[in-house]
């Protein structure tokens, strides 16, 4: 699982779960966004159910990025989480 910690203005949000919804993201409330956002933003979590490696989790990065920016927010980096090895 890919995680993205965004914060976004709330009337930004559904224009946002929209665009993310079309290629398989799921927007929550929380992240890092809680403790490092502006006070008028919403914090989020975008996260989605993917194969890991270097080269997607870096487009995908700069992908929120560019999403937070252009909504007038603000991106606080991701998490990878993969299942332990059996």
């Amino acid at each position: 699982m890919l995680r993205h910690h965004l914060a976004l203005p709330a009337g930004s949000v559904p224009d946002a779960r929209a665009l993310l919804a079309a290629d398989g993201w799921e927007l929550r409330p929380g992240g890092r966004g809680t403790e490092c956002a502006a006070p008028e933003l919403t914090p989020l979590v975008a996260l989605r159910v993917q194969e890991l490696d270097a080269l997607h989790c870096s487009q995908e990065s700069s992908r929120m990025a560019g999403l937070a920016q252009r909504h007038g927010g603000q991106s606080f980096g991701w998490d990878a989480l993969q299942p332990a090895a059996r």
